[in-house]
């Protein structure tokens, strides 16, 4: 991981110290006091939680520019974090966080956050919020899966998630301009083919009303807009729409999960050494769908 480390610290590296021209006061470094006696929080193993009450306001880091609490023993994040709007870069290596806030993902200026050997399980959705995130460091987790969210980070350069558990990635993940992506250590699906049986769609009286609904939209039955405009129970029912990806219309429940495979070398960019295929999810409508030749979808099946 050594190439991995040397690229995410390309951005850290690069931010103006202390006191130089363009550096935030008064606070810039958490962690890396700017004067003696201030507090020092890397590493201590005191430290378990950020203080809610007897520490300082948010209101009074709003310039934090730079935050470092790698080596301690927190477990959580509080919610007031998102108060410190002006964040760039956070290192929270070596901790012991289960989770991340939805919260933290107000910081909209984040250009850089390390999460590394952590016990995190689950990324928020709103991880999309963070549109300047350039270096996301999630290797040594226990991560199953990361949000469709993600995908949305279109300045993600840098993406580490070696050592988790991830088998496969969200469906858009082939959109990401990444530069450098990491995954090893992941029981990554691999593409080996077997044969199976084709079986009868049998839907549900509600998935059937959903696609009734869903065709009726996209054909713009007003009737039905404006039916749906004043009923806020179908609004969040019908917005958990997936779209297959042999057909392109719109379901409501997951009917079939297929994983379509990625060659990295036509990415162009650096990954984990004998990372060929990259797992991607796909979703499917029917076993019509599933059965169309050429393409190239493959069904995930638990052996």
């Amino acid at each position: 991981m050594a190439a991995a480390s040397s690229a995410a610290r390309r951005v850290w590296d690069s931010l103006p110290p202390s006191g130089s021209a363009g550096a935030a006061a008064p606070a810039q470094w958490l962690g890396q006091p700017e004067q003696p006696g201030a507090p020092e929080l890397a590493g201590q193993p005191t430290v378990q939680s950020l203080p809610r009450n007897g520490g300082p306001e948010p209101d009074e880091l709003k310039n934090l520019v730079l935050l470092n609490l790698n080596k301690n023993q927190l477990k959580y994040l509080p919610s007031e974090i998102c108060r410190l709007e002006n964040l760039e870069c956070v290192s929270l290596d070596n901790n012991e966080l289960e989770n991340i806030p939805k919260e933290f993902c107000c910081l909209q200026n984040l250009h850089e956050v390390h999460l590394s050997h952590n016990f995190i399980t689950t990324l928020p959705e709103e991880i999309k919020h963070l549109t300047k995130l350039k270096i996301l460091i999630l290797s040594r987790n226990k991560i199953e899966y990361l949000p469709d969210g993600i995908c949305k980070l279109k300045r993600l350069k840098v993406l580490d998630v070696a050592g988790n558990n991830i088998q496969i990635f969200p469906k858009a993940m082939g959109c990401l301009q990444l530069e450098e992506l990491y995954c090893e250590d992941n029981p990554l699906l691999q593409k080996n083919p077997v044969s199976a049986i084709q079986e009868d769609d049998i839907l549900t009286l509600k998935e059937i009303t959903a696609r009734f609904i869903f065709t009726q939209l996209e054909n713009r039955n007003l009737l039905l807009c404006t039916a749906i405009k004043g009923n806020l129970k179908a609004q969040n029912m019908l917005s958990q729409r997936q779209e297959c990806a042999q057909c392109g219309h719109s379901f409501l429940s997951m009917w079939l999960e297929c994983v379509h495979f990625i060659d990295v070398k036509q990415k162009r960019m650096k990954t984990s050494k004998n990372l060929q295929l990259l797992p991607v999810r796909s979703l499917l409508c029917s076993y019509k769908c599933f059965y169309h030749r050429d393409h190239g979808l493959f069904g995930i099946s638990v052996l």
